[in-house]
């Protein structure tokens, strides 16, 4: 799944926990349930492209020169993160 999807997911489930909130928790203790679980989920996949770039730093900044193609995939992570970031913030980089 795209991280853009996660991100809608997320936004949906964060809906909903809000909504579950307002209409009274013990009224909607499923829906709190699922949607934090699943928010959670949407949340770590995001997580796991910051960690991409992150653990691929030392070896780029101080190791040897790497593959196109590992360079290729360092730059399309950072560039669905900072999509991410712009959607989010609804500050363009």
């Amino acid at each position: 799944m795209k991280i853009e999807s996660h991100l809608e997911n997320l936004e949906e489930s964060i809906r909903e926990i809000e909504n579950a909130i307002k209409e009274g928790l013990e009224k909607k203790q499923r829906t709190l349930g699922f949607h934090t679980s699943s928010a959670a989920i949407d949340m770590l996949e995001i997580i796991k492209c910051i960690t991409k770039i992150e653990s691929a730093r030392n070896k780029l900044c101080y190791g040897k020169r790497q593959k196109e193609e590992d360079l290729e995939e360092i730059a399309k992570e950072f560039n669905e993160l900072k999509n991410i970031f712009e959607e989010v913030s609804g500050y363009g980089l």
